[in-house]
């Protein structure tokens, strides 16, 4: 059987397991401790949710295995703290809190935030 991957063409790979398969992809930006936000692309599997960064930037890919997401969601926020880094989302696991955006510099008002947290929601509550 051969290697299934994400990332490519300037993100870094991170290899699927055998039964893993993607349902939703796309640019996004991560919080990251020490570099602030940086963006990358989001997959979310049946298994996981997997942040990949370019491929210059020396942070290794992150993965949070579904089971282990205690809560997902939206803070709640100042509109000053929106223009900073708007449509945020948060998942909450037992070790720490990762900070996730989805939006266009093109279109900052506009974003799937929403649809993100709610198809992480679905595969959480499927029993693959």
């Amino acid at each position: 059987m051969k290697n299934r991957f994400v990332g490519g063409w300037g993100w870094r790979r991170v290899l699927l397991r055998p039964t893993e398969r993607v349902v939703k992809e796309g640019a996004c930006f991560r919080k990251i401790r020490f570099w602030r936000w940086r963006l990358g692309k989001l997959f979310l599997t049946n298994q996981r949710l997997i942040w990949t960064s370019s491929w210059d930037f020396p942070v290794s890919p992150s993965t949070i295995e579904l089971q282990d997401i205690l809560d997902i969601g939206v803070p709640d926020e100042s509109t000053v703290a929106k223009v900073g880094m708007p449509a945020k989302w948060y998942v909450r696991t037992p070790d720490m809190m990762h900070l996730f955006s989805r939006f266009s510099i093109y279109q900052p008002f506009r974003s799937d935030r929403d649809e993100w947290v709610q198809a992480i929601r679905a595969e959480m509550a499927t029993d693959d």
